[in-house]
């Protein structure tokens, strides 16, 4: 799992130590005043040069302490690395637009797991079959498109690929929608409840929800 902090430059601080470096060499220290003017100009300095190097942002790995999940969701970045890779090298603009499909659907598959991780279990073939598969076929197309004599067989090769794509982008959606059926139905049953209560209680008359 991957985390995005803003890493401080130490430019500011470097700032300071030159600050204090500079009077100290070329002015006298030896009164208590004279330390009041260096130490304003140091602050003034790191604010300066805190603004003009703000840090930069970098990405680290963060262990969410699941092992099995952590694996997956470096297994996933990888093959949404590859998808994405293989989209900008295939030409073809219309599963180009399926495979931007593919990977906004896999996103939010491993989100939908990585926020609640006992649904791991159920993307099982997705994670060794499906994903690797379609990984596998795009490949192959990407291949495929540079052969100087894409027809016949090639272009039949290539046909069945691009035809394979819109039943992969239904799968996926189909692994997706799984993945939110006990979500739905926990949802459903506490509205029930709910309503129960609020009946019983007479808040609510029978047909307020018809």
């Amino acid at each position: 799992m991957k985390k995005t902090i803003v890493k401080p430059s130490a430019v500011p601080i470097l700032g300071i130590g030159g600050v204090w470096l500079i009077y100290c060499l070329f002015l006298p220290l030896y009164r208590p005043w004279h330390l009041l003017f260096p130490a304003l100009t140091s602050v003034a300095a790191f604010f300066v040069l805190k603004k003009l190097f703000p840090g930069k942002t970098v990405t680290v790995k963060v262990s969410s302490g699941n092992p099995d999940l952590d694996a997956m969701t470096e297994e996933g970045e990888r093959a949404i690395s590859k998808m994405r890779a293989l989209n900008d090298a295939i030409a073809d603009e219309t599963l180009s637009r399926r495979i931007d499909e593919l990977e906004d659907l896999t996103n939010r598959i491993f989100e939908s797991v990585q926020r609640d991780p006992a649904k791991l279990p159920q993307i099982r073939r997705f994670m060794n079959y499906y994903l690797p598969t379609t990984l596998k076929l795009l490949e192959q197309y990407s291949v495929l498109q540079h052969q100087s004599l894409a027809k016949g067989n090639v272009s039949e090769a290539m046909k069945k690929i691009e035809d394979m794509m819109k039943t992969i982008v239904l799968a996926f959606s189909k692994q997706l929608d799984t993945l939110y059926q006990k979500d739905v139905m926990d949802i459903t049953a506490e509205i029930q409840v709910l309503e129960q209560m609020m009946k019983s209680q007479g808040i609510l008359q029978t047909d307020d929800f018809n």
